[in-house]
């Protein structure tokens, strides 16, 4: 009875926690018909999805009566299509838009909904699974909020990018095959192995990370239940369906028109021996970022064990990057260290529009903030060096640890194993940049969960005060950089329709980013990009990526010397953050050059600027 009553609590605090990140995201207000980040191109896929002919637009629609109107917009085709950007391969993820299109028709309001209930699940697993490795009630809260809470996680919940769908899948596959691992009888540890390779596999499909959770786990669960040899015979079999199925998904995907295959290995080695401070310093963003993401949790780090081998090893950790940082990369050492959703100007940085985006970070508290998360970090190195320096006792209870778990769930230990493998697929990207603060998303359950275990074995049974404060703080701050892109992306396409409204055709727009390439999607169906390979010879090097676009008209957040003010001026919008009145200028180019053949033929194309040569645009 009693057990019965926990797990009836554990449930409704599960969707409580899921119900909370629902409220944080309705409170940033996502009804927005703006793409956010890539899911311009993700929600292109979906639209061709659509039959002929059954293309329903919402009044929340990606193209206004007006743009219809004005482009020959491409035929919608029925089946998965890529587009030159994407190098996910979206099957689930596409598959789970179009069921929400067929119901309420196509519009990015529509798709960004669709993630919402995704985003609260993840949530509430991540409870579950915190109550699985031994967290009491206090703690499982605290880590669960921690990551629904998360400046990271908040912008892509309501949003049709992958991360909240495929980190649903990672963590439902994480589930499942813990419950195999520890079910009493052998039917139902089939079953639930069954279901974590399923989820695994198709999830897998829409974000190939995934893939890793099965691949991992599978073996790890036969492992664990060695003594019998059904279940090992079921997860040797689901081990290989898995490969099978990465070989085979990747292969086809591979072979798609306009697919963007990940850059294998060793191109990305090379890149590491040519530019090897590059590659470290991006490198080290990982583990920064990550500490920075989980300050809160970590906050008891600094107070507890404080022997002076700990506080004399930090130190002089922590004198040599600081002085390095300081003196050779200033900017490097201020942080944030990994872009693409935190920035010192909230979510997306410029959100590439000309002008200067007002800052939601200032100076003075970056500088304290990342004095904080080197001191975290040369403490956490310092206790890492002296468990290093433990006698051989250590290392046999560590090996322990992960083959013969007696005093844990062995949920706890698997989930570090796809943590490593996870970090080591990260390291590679590196390289290139590619490596986003948006994918620690998957590694917060991984260390929050073993850090929490370990203050509970102390004797500390909940987060202190200040930490609940910190995780507040980041809540509200992550509630709000999001509002604000939100906002940022409703004024910018209410700018843009004010323009084409009064005739401006879309393709002498430019608004960014994400609505250029829109553009060029609408009109052409994919992106001219370096990377596409099939069709051969499809890369027109002379034109940048968008090249539809002639710009005449400009959006921006303040005027610049090579454009004047129009009639329409600019729009207005408000936010969470200071200054809370902020506006969006439509300005026009005081000299597009780019318009004459002429003078177009004398310029470089400008591998991001929206503008094209005429003559090419006939192409």
């Amino acid at each position: 009875m009693l057990q019965k009553n926990q797990s009836l609590t554990d449930l409704r605090n599960a969707l409580l926690c899921g119900l909370a990140v629902v409220i944080a995201v309705l409170l940033t207000n996502p009804i927005c018909e703006s793409p956010f980040n890539d899911d311009w191109s993700y929600s292109f896929t979906v639209r061709q999805m659509v039959k002929p002919g059954e293309l329903k637009l919402n009044r929340w629609s990606l193209a206004s009566a007006s743009e219809v109107q004005q482009l020959k917009l491409t035929p919608t085709l029925g089946h998965l299509t890529y587009n030159g950007w994407a190098s996910a391969s979206l099957i689930a993820q596409a598959y789970w838009g179009l069921l929400w299109v067929k119901l309420f028709g196509f519009s990015y309001t529509t798709l960004r909904l669709s993630t919402v209930p995704l985003a609260a699940a993840a949530v509430s697993l991540c409870y579950l699974l915190a109550r699985r490795v031994g967290l009491n009630t206090r703690f499982a809260l605290f880590a669960t909020l921690m990551l629904g809470l998360s400046p990271l996680y908040l912008p892509v919940a309501g949003t049709f990018m992958t991360d909240a769908p495929g980190l649903f899948f990672i963590l439902l596959s994480m589930y499942a095959l813990s419950r195999s691992m520890d079910a009493p009888a052998s039917p139902p540890a089939i079953t639930w192995l069954a279901l974590g390779v399923i989820v695994g596999l198709i999830g897998g499909t829409g974000r190939q990370i995934v893939w890793v959770v099965p691949l991992v786990m599978a073996p790890y669960a036969a492992w664990i239940r060695r003594s019998n040899p059904l279940f090992v015979v079921c997860a040797i079999a689901g081990w290989i369906v898995v490969f099978a199925g990465v070989l085979l998904t990747l292969h086809w995907f591979n072979h798609q028109p306009y697919a963007i295959p990940e850059s294998p290995v060793a191109d990305e080695l090379k890149k590491a021996i040519h530019k090897p401070a590059h590659y470290l310093l991006s490198v080290l963003a990982l583990p920064l970022t990550t500490i920075l993401v989980l300050l809160p949790a970590l906050w008891g780090v600094l107070f507890h064990n404080w022997k002076i081998s700990r506080v004399v090893i930090a130190l002089l950790i922590l004198l040599v990057p600081v002085r390095e940082l300081k003196i050779h990369r200033p900017k490097y050492a201020m942080g944030p260290w990994m872009g693409n959703t935190l920035s010192i100007q909230g979510v997306m940085g410029g959100a590439e529009l000309a002008g200067q985006r007002p800052m939601v970070m200032p100076g003075d508290l970056r500088k304290w903030i990342a004095i904080i998360v080197f001191i975290t970090a040369s403490i956490l190195l310092a206790d890492l060096i002296l468990w290093l320096i433990r006698p051989r006792a250590a290392w046999r209870k560590l090996i322990g640890f992960f083959l013969f778990p007696t005093d844990h769930p062995p949920l706890l230990p698997a989930m570090i194993l796809f943590a490593l493998a996870y970090f080591t697929l990260l390291l590679p990207r590196c390289a290139s940049d590619m490596t986003y603060d948006r994918y620690i998303l998957p590694l917060m359950p991984c260390i929050l969960f073993p850090l929490f275990l370990n203050y509970q074995r102390q004797g500390i049974s909940k987060a202190p005060k200040i930490a609940w404060i910190l995780l507040g703080i980041y809540g509200l701050f992550g509630i709000a950089i999001t509002q604000e892109i939100t906002a940022l992306d409703r004024a910018r396409g209410h700018a843009a329709d004010l323009l084409i409204a009064k005739g401006v055709p879309r393709t002498q727009i430019d608004a960014g980013f994400e609505f250029d390439n829109e553009t060029q999607l609408l009109v052409v169906g994919h992106l001219n990009d370096p990377r596409i390979k099939n069709p051969p010879n499809s890369f027109k090097k002379e034109l940048g990526p968008s090249y539809v676009v002639q710009a005449v008209y400009r959006l921006e957040f303040a005027p610049a010397i090579d454009t004047i003010t129009t009639d329409y001026r600019w729009v207005d919008y408000t936010t969470y953050l200071y200054p809370f009145h902020r506006r969006v200028y439509i300005d026009r180019y005081t000299d597009p050059w780019w318009l004459d053949p002429v003078r177009a033929k004398t310029h470089p194309p400008d591998s991001w600027h929206r503008i094209i040569k005429p003559d090419a645009a006939a192409d």
